[in-house]
C-alpha cells in the first residue's frame, strides 16, 4: 500500500531530522579533539593567516626586496604577521595582493580575512575552524543529497554516517587549510553537474547550470586542483553526454564549466602563471631524483585515501596479496568440492549446480548485440567517477613533491574522499544485489558494513595523529617560558620561522639566523643587543642596562633546531645533506663557544625542547651572574 502524501512528508522530516541531529553530533566529536588535542600548526596553517591578515606582506621572514633575518626585531612582527590591526579591517586589497605570490587562488583567505577582521589584534585557530565547521556541514548535506538522488534516503544517511565519522573527514575540517572548502565545493558541483546530466531541459535546468556556474568559480579561486579535477570530471561527463547523442546539453554543460574557467582567470590573472610554474617547479625536483617514482607516488596517495576513507590500510609497496587471496579461494574450493559432491541431493547444492551449469550453457550463446545491450545498461556515472579520482590522484602526484610532504601529502586529495566513498558504496551494493534482491536484507548487510568500518575506526582513533600537530615536549612550554624575552633562533631554512609565529609571537625580540650566519654577522648581532646589555669585550656584566618588565633580569633564550641531526639516509641527496649536517653538528655542539661573548661569565642550561612539524627545537635559556 502507498504512503498518502502526509506520510511521505512526515518521513522526509523525520530523514533530516536524523541528518541534522548526525551532523550535530559529529560536529561536536570533531570540535572535542580539536580543542583538546590540537597545539600546534603547519607551517601552511600560519601561511593561511599570514596571507590573509599580514598587511601587503606575504612571508614573515622576507619582502620582495630583502630577506628579513639576521636583525633585531620586535616579536609584535610575529604577531602582527597572523593578525589583523586596528585600521586593517576588509582590506581585500592586500589579500588579494599577498595571493599573487602564493600557490593558491585569494578566495579562502578573503573569508579568513573577513572572520578575523571583525575581532582585531587577536589570533585564535577557531577563526579559521569556524569556516572549516561550515564547509564540513555544507558537505554532509550535499553528499545526502547525492546519494539520496542514486541510492535513496536510507543510504544516504550511512553514506553520511560513514563520512562524518571517518579520519578523512577529522583531517579535512581539522586542518585550517582551504581544503574543507575545496571539499564542500567539490561536493555541491557533482551534484549539479549530476542533476544537469541526468534532468530534462527546462526553466530549471537554467537555474542549476546558474548555480553551477558560481560554485564552480569559487571553487577555482580556491584551489587550483579544483580546477584539475573539475576540468576532468567535465571532460568525461562530455564525452557521456555525446555517447547518449545528447548534444545540445553536452554543449551547455561543457560551455558552463569553460565560462566559470575564463571568469577565474579574469578576476586572478596569475591564476595561471603560479599553476605553471608549481608543475615547473616539481617537474625540476623530479629530474633530480627528490620525488618518488611514478608507481610510488601513486601507490602512497591511494594508501592514505584507503587508510583515511575506509580505515584499512593497503601497502605502498607490492605484495603479494594477490597471490594470497588467489590461495585463499582454490583453498576454499578444495575443501567445498567434496561437500559439494557428499550433499548434492540437497535442494540448495542442487541449485548451487543447477546456476553454474546455466552460467556455463548461457555464456556460449551470448552475442555481440547483447554485449553491448549490457554495456548501455550500467550506471556509468560511477565508472567515470572512478577514473576521475584515479586521473587526478596522478594530477597530484605529477604536481607535488610526495616524498618530501611526508604523512601531509593526503591533503591534496581531502576533496576526493566523499566520492571515492560513494564509489565503494556502490560496488558493495551491486555486490549484494546479486546475493539477494530483498531490499531489507541488502539494507541490513550494508549497515552492519558501515558498522563495522566504524568499529575500526573507534579501535584506531589514536592514530589521528597527522593534523593535530601534538607538541612534543620534554620540560617547560616554549611559549610561556620566552614570554616577554629576547630569543635568538638558530636554524637553517628562513621559511621555517613561519611555523614558530604563533608560539613567539609574545616576545620581546627575537633574532633569526642559522649556523653559517651566526659566525659571519657576530657582531651585527652584538649591535643590536648593545641597547638592551652593557657589553665589554663581547662579555655580559651581570645585569641589564635597563629592566624589562615581566622577564628575568638577566637572562635571555636561544633556541635551536636540531631536527635534522638525527635524519636517516634514505639516499644520495640525504647522504650529501648528512654529511653537511655533521659538521653543522660540530658548531652545534660547540655554538656556545663559537659565540664569543658567552664564553666567560654565562651559564647556559637546556629548558625544553619541542617539535614544530618535525622539527625538534631545543631552547636554552642564558643567565648571566
Amino acid at each position: 500500500m502507498e504512503k498518502t502524501v502526509s506520510e511521505k512528508s512526515n518521513s522526509r522530516k523525520l530523514i533530516y531530522i536524523i541528518l541534522g541531529a548526525m551532523i550535530l553530533l559529529q560536529v561536536g566529536l570533531i570540535s572535542y579533539y580539536f580543542y583538546t588535542k590540537k597545539e600546534g600548526y603547519h607551517s601552511d596553517e600560519l601561511w593561511s593567516y599570514g596571507y590573509s591578515n599580514s598587511y601587503y606582506q606575504k612571508d614573515i621572514f622576507r619582502t620582495k626586496d630583502e630577506q628579513l633575518v639576521d636583525r633585531w626585531a620586535s616579536g609584535k612582527e610575529l604577531k602582527d604577521y597572523l593578525v589583523v590591526n586596528e585600521g586593517e579591517q576588509f582590506k581585500y586589497d592586500s589579500v588579494y595582493s599577498n595571493q599573487i605570490e602564493d600557490l593558491s587562488p585569494p578566495f579562502h583567505s578573503m573569508v579568513l580575512h573577513t572572520v578575523s577582521s571583525f575581532f582585531p589584534n587577536k589570533f585564535s585557530k577557531t577563526f579559521a575552524f569556524s569556516i572549516n565547521v561550515v564547509m564540513f556541514c555544507i558537505t554532509m548535506i550535499f553528499l545526502f543529497k547525492l546519494c539520496e538522488h542514486w541510492f535513496g534516503p536510507k543510504i544516504g544517511l550511512l553514506l553520511c554516517f560513514v563520512y562524518g565519522l571517518s579520519q578523512g573527514a577529522f583531517d579535512t575540517t581539522i586542518y585550517l587549510r582551504m581544503y574543507a572548502m575545496c571539499t564542500a565545493f567539490t561536493m555541491i558541483i557533482v551534484y549539479y553537474m549530476i542533476r544537469i546530466v541526468d534532468m530534462e531541459e527546462d526553466k530549471r535546468f537554467i537555474k542549476e547550470t546558474i548555480i553551477l556556474y558560481i560554485v564552480s568559480l569559487l571553487a577555482f579561486l580556491t584551489h587550483y586542483y579544483m580546477i584539475s579535477f573539475c576540468g576532468i570530471l567535465t571532460a568525461l561527463l562530455c564525452i557521456y553526454l555525446v555517447v547518449k547523442k545528447q548534444w545540445k546539453k553536452m554543449l551547455k554543460f561543457g560551455l558552463t564549466m569553460t565560462a566559470a574557467f575564463l571568469s577565474s582567470i579574469v578576476v586572478f590573472p596569475s591564476l595561471l602563471r603560479n599553476s605553471s610554474s608549481q608543475v615547473q617547479a616539481i617537474s625540476a625536483q623530479a629530474s633530480k631524483g627528490s620525488n618518488l617514482t611514478f608507481d610510488l607516488r601513486t601507490r602512497t596517495i591511494l594508501s592514505y585515501m584507503n587508510k583515511k576513507v575506509t580505515f584499512i590500510e593497503t601497502a605502498i609497496y607490492k605484495t603479494n596479496t594477490l597471490q594470497v587471496i588467489v590461495v585463499c579461494i582454490l583453498a576454499v574450493l578444495v575443501f567445498a568440492s567434496p561437500l559439494l559432491i557428499l550433499f548434492r541431493e540437497n535442494e540448495k547444492v542442487r541449485g548451487i549446480f543447477r546456476r553454474i551449469k546455466q552460467i556455463l550453457l548461457h555464456e556460449k550463446k551470448i552475442t555481440c548485440k547483447k554485449i553491448m545491450k549490457r554495456i548501455f545498461s550500467i550506471n556509468w556515472i560511477f565508472p567515470i567517477f572512478m577514473i576521475a579520482i584515479f586521473l587526478q590522484i596522478i594530477v597530484v602526484g605529477e604536481t607535488t613533491n610526495v616524498y618530501a610532504m611526508g604523512i601531509c601529502v593526503d591533503r591534496y586529495i581531502f576533496y576526493l574522499y566523499p566520492l571515492y566513498l560513494i564509489f565503494l558504496f556502490s560496488i558493495v551494493k551491486t555486490i549484494i544485489s546479486w546475493i539477494t534482491k530483498s531490499k531489507k536484507i541488502s539494507f541490513a548487510m550494508l549497515l552492519f558494513i558501515s558498522i563495522a568500518l566504524i568499529a575500526i575506526q573507534q579501535y584506531r582513533v589514536n592514530c589521528r595523529e597527522d593534523y593535530y600537530f601534538e607538541k612534543q615536549r620534554v620540560g617547560q612550554d616554549i611559549s610561556e617560558v620566552v614570554k616577554g624575552n629576547d630569543v635568538i633562533i638558530v636554524m637553517d631554512g628562513n621559511w621555517r620561522l613561519t611555523a614558530l609565529c604563533e608560539s613567539l609571537m609574545d616576545v620581546d625580540r627575537y633574532y633569526m639566523t642559522n649556523y653559517k650566519s651566526l659566525k659571519m654577522n657576530r657582531d651585527k648581532l652584538i649591535d643590536g643587543m648593545d641597547t638592551r646589555y652593557k657589553l665589554s669585550n663581547f662579555d655580559f656584566v651581570k645585569k641589564y642596562e635597563e629592566k624589562i618588565s615581566g622577564r628575568d633580569e638577566n637572562s635571555f633564550y636561544v633556541m635551536i633546531n636540531t631536527a635534522d641531526f638525527n635524519q636517516e639516509i634514505l639516499s644520495e641527496d640525504d647522504y650529501l645533506r648528512t654529511k653537511k649536517q655533521s659538521k653543522d653538528l660540530r658548531e652545534y655542539n660547540n655554538i656556545f663557544n663559537l659565540v664569543k661573548w658567552l664564553k666567560m661569565d654565562a651559564k647556559v642550561e637546556m629548558v625544553s625542547a619541542e617539535v614544530y612539524q618535525g622539527n625538534k627545537m631545543e631552547l636554552f635559556k642564558v643567565t648571566y651572574k
